[in-house]
């Protein structure tokens, strides 16, 4: 079984959705539907809360969401401002 299911925002690299898989997670990145970069960021957080996955994102909307309403349910935001893909996978790594 996967150790936690993610859902990864556009703003955020699809190598990190591989790298996350890599380590045994269970990862979707918004890319992975055809038209989910088009989603509206209340879309996106239902499809999290639908799968039951932590939505990964530095969309500061989500926050405000997650806030307010409760949805996205699990959120994880990530604050390391603009920096390279190398970088952010070696956070998470």
């Amino acid at each position: 079984a996967a150790l936690m299911r993610f859902l990864l925002d556009a703003q955020l690299p699809p190598v990190l959705s591989k790298v996350l898989s890599g380590l045994g997670h269970d990862c979707r990145h918004i890319t992975d539907w055809s038209d989910g970069e088009k989603w509206h960021d209340k879309y996106v957080s239902e499809q999290a809360d639908r799968e039951k996955r932590i939505l990964v994102t530095k969309d500061l909307d989500f926050y405000y969401g997650h806030m307010t309403s409760g949805s996205p349910r699990l959120l994880l935001l990530i604050t390391t401002g603009n920096c390279k893909n190398s970088y952010l996978c070696n956070l998470f790594r």
